[in-house]
């Protein structure tokens, strides 16, 4: 990581809120909204820090993400809600920063630390995969640590009032198995292809229909193919399909990062 990346993580140190939210309301109201399953726990670093990449299907994601992981994640939450009054205090208190270049600098000092960091790629929430922003490439190249996959689904179906025909919805978190990016990597694939890398890991875990610009990445992947990433115009409903394959120039669009 760079010397420059010397903010304070005492700020964010875990809140009573994060504790109360995470290891006891939120775990109850899953049980009894929810069946929520989990999978490859055992994936998950033992210690030091990491970066969760996940898709982002619905607001309750990151609750159900959250119990799964045993360790605080500070989420990168959207910059707009971090600056509202009440909105933002709250995100603040369950240990989110905000997903802009500030953001970044923050998740980089935290990473240093020891912290783990939360991203969502999409920079959306969507019922379907959307090409990744450049944002977790540049992260998970500037930190050099493991960057972990994990897919959600089923939260969109919760509904907590009125309860669901008395029947709890089946929830579904699935973690994959960490990598970490080299410098070579980041020289042959540049940020975005880290960043598409990454979610073709996050779309290999779930269902089909969930798998959106990534589903073509995916085929590709399991028949043994190269594949080829279009980094031009951003799809915005999950359509788009990747060419099979070009190894991506490193240098980027202007775009946003997160």
């Amino acid at each position: 990581m760079h010397e420059d990346d010397t903010l304070d993580p005492a700020a964010y140190r875990t809140s009573w809120l994060y504790h109360l939210m995470m290891r006891a309301i939120v775990p109850a109201m899953l049980h009894t909204w929810a069946r929520l399953r989990i999978d490859g726990v055992e994936r998950l670093p033992q210690d030091g820090p990491y970066i969760v990449v996940a898709n982002h299907v619905d607001n309750n994601d990151s609750y159900a993400i959250g119990v799964s992981v045993p360790r605080t994640l500070h989420f990168l939450a959207r910059p707009a809600g971090m600056e509202s009054r009440w909105l933002g205090r709250f995100w603040r208190l369950m240990a989110a920063i905000p997903a802009d270049r500030a953001g970044l600098r923050q998740a980089l000092a935290l990473l240093k630390a020891g912290e783990v960091i939360g991203v969502y790629p999409d920079g959306v929430i969507t019922p379907r995969l959307l090409h990744a922003k450049a944002g977790v490439g540049a992260l998970a190249a500037r930190a050099g640590v493991p960057v972990v996959p994990v897919a959600v689904w089923g939260t969109e179906r919760l509904r907590l009032w009125p309860w669901p025909g008395g029947r709890r919805r089946p929830v579904c978190v699935c973690i994959g198995a960490p990598r970490c990016f080299s410098r070579a990597d980041v020289r042959r694939l540049g940020l975005q292809g880290i960043a598409d890398e990454v979610m073709t890991d996050v779309a290999e875990l779930l269902p089909p229909a969930y798998r959106g610009y990534y589903a073509e990445a995916v085929a590709a992947r399991s028949a043994g193919r190269p594949i080829v990433w279009d980094h031009g115009r951003r799809s915005r409903n999950g359509t788009a399909k990747p060419d099979v394959a070009h190894e991506a120039t490193p240098v980027e669009r202007d775009r946003t990062l997160f």
